[in-house]
């Protein structure tokens, strides 16, 4: 079963940013990935329990980060950028691409982009190197971070930062994203449009979607 992008929530958009961790792939599967990676590394067992605290540590400092709006001026201490990168390169990217796109991911993503629509990713995080490692990366023509920006979603500053690059109006993008609390919230905070796709099941383009896009 699978959810269906509409040509009524595409009617006047001009452009699409996505969400990343949990939208373009199912955050179940990567954390089966991540139990599989620590069994096939369990010969070094205080190395792998070590790196695990340490980003999961990270992950709750996050959310306690979008808990109170957003903003990572006041973010509890977790390791620097670098380690945590250096940290998320030897678990999430590899579990990421063991885990693979969400289902339907990449044939939207063909159909939007052949259409005309620019597409743009509005992630919390930096993930350049998730993005290669599902094989989407040339799919879009930005990465724009929260966390580079110094706020995360419900904080609307990523999206912003996209539609000032874009030059649109809030009302000319979707945001499609899996939760409602920090997508959701940050796309009406702006008045742009959004999509909450569930944690897990298969995405499709509705056939006359595209209907009223030049490109189709």
């Amino acid at each position: 079963m699978s959810v269906e992008l509409t040509r009524e929530q595409l009617a006047g958009v001009r452009a699409v940013s996505f969400d990343l961790d949990g939208t373009l792939y199912e955050l179940p599967a990567m954390k089966r990935a991540v139990r599989w990676l620590a069994i096939g590394r369990a010969w070094r067992p205080l190395r792998v329990a070590g790196e695990l605290r340490r980003l999961l540590r990270a992950r709750a400092a996050y959310q306690q980060a979008r808990e109170a709006g957003g903003d990572l001026s006041a973010l509890p201490g977790i390791d620097s950028p670098e380690v945590l990168r250096a940290l998320e390169a030897r678990w999430w990217v590899p579990a990421i691409g063991a885990a693979g796109p969400r289902a339907g991911i990449p044939e939207l993503l063909e159909a939007l982009g052949a259409s005309g629509l620019p597409l743009v990713v509005c992630s919390d995080h930096e993930g350049q190197g998730k993005l290669e490692a599902l094989g989407l990366a040339r799919r879009f023509q930005a990465l724009y971070a929260g966390e580079t920006l110094g706020a995360l979603k419900p904080s609307p500053r990523v999206l912003e930062a996209a539609l000032e690059a874009l030059g649109l109006e809030p009302s000319e993008l979707l945001h499609i994203g899996d939760r409602d609390d920090t997508d959701g919230a940050a796309a009406r905070a702006l008045g742009a449009r959004v999509w909450i796709l569930p944690s897990e099941g298969a995405v499709a383009l509705a056939p006359t979607a595209l209907a009223d896009h030049p490109g189709s």
